[in-house]
């Protein structure tokens, strides 16, 4: 299902129904349908979606072939758009936010209108009432330039780091946060306003992989390798008796966590692709226990 220059409906990417809009969540889809996170369904505003909705015949509640409970979406009955046609829109708009947009892909190296990346959020389907720039760029390569140009606007003092409290964070992700935040690139403030990129690792959707949920676990160590700026981040975390966690995440407060911190980790144990991983998105937490050992 690829789309314009190889890329295709992946995390970020908007979708409109008939009595919704939300977006496209994840690199693993249950193709020919996209896993779907429903932002407005009959106009208003959810973070939080009840289950087992039939919203419309573009979207409803599913269980997939992956093993996963999800909102899935038709993309054949849905109008999709991509993060770079959200981004040309924004020229059109004389909000400070959409300025300020435009302002941070320029100095990302990202062009509005072409790939690889461009704004997602409220920036995509409403973007003089937006309060956060939320921006999204695709492909590893593509991905370290963003991430080394961000290095270099903080460096410079063109960003700030973030502080404060994100959406649905618990009092362990307010922790940890308040631990990284002067380090963080992903998150921060660019005049005045709060912007979160996302590195994607992909670039358009694949078959997701069957999951089996094996349980719950807690486990504490140091982590010792991985990538920590992607979406989903995949981390090693080794423990003192000589174990090895492989940690994956999809959130961005769980990103650039740094080698040699110490952490405590709770979350589904689940089983994927021959990996058995960690993962702490539902309900779990990463609490920062210092440096080293």
């Amino acid at each position: 299902m690829p789309g314009s220059h190889g890329f295709g409906p992946v995390e970020g990417w908007l979708a409109k129904t008939r009595r919704s809009l939300g977006f496209v969540k994840g690199c693993h889809q249950p193709l020919p349908r996209l896993f779907y996170t429903p932002r407005l369904v009959e106009g208003v505003k959810t973070w939080n979606p009840p289950r087992g909705l039939v919203i419309d015949e573009a979207a409803a509640w599913s269980t997939t072939r992956c093993g996963i409970e999800s909102y899935i979406l038709d993309p054949s009955r849905a109008l999709l758009h991509a993060p770079w046609e959200a981004a040309a829109g924004l020229r059109s708009c004389d909000a400070p936010i959409c300025r300020a947009a435009l302002g941070l892909l320029e100095l990302l190296g990202l062009a509005p209108g072409e790939p690889p990346g461009g704004v997602t959020g409220g920036l995509a389907y409403s973007p003089g009432s937006a309060s956060d720039i939320d921006l999204v760029v695709y492909g590893l390569g593509a991905g370290e330039e963003v991430y080394r140009a961000l290095r270099d606007l903080r460096e410079d003092g063109v960003t700030a780091p973030l502080w404060g409290r994100g959406h649905g964070w618990s009092a362990a992700d307010e922790g940890l946060h308040e631990a990284l935040a002067t380090a963080r690139l992903l998150q921060g403030v660019y005049r005045g306003f709060v912007y979160e990129v996302r590195v994607t690792a992909c670039t358009a959707p694949s078959h997701c992989p069957r999951i089996h949920v094996e349980g719950w676990a807690v486990v504490e160590g140091v982590v010792c390798g991985g990538l920590g700026y992607t979406t989903p981040s995949l981390y090693r975390v080794c423990g003192a008796g000589g174990e090895e966690w492989l940690v994956m995440s999809y959130r961005l407060r769980y990103t650039e966590l740094p080698r040699g911190l110490r952490v405590r980790v709770g979350g589904q144990v689940q089983r994927l692709c021959g990996l058995r991983v960690l993962v702490p998105d539902h309900g779990g937490s990463v609490e920062p226990l210092g440096l080293g050992p």
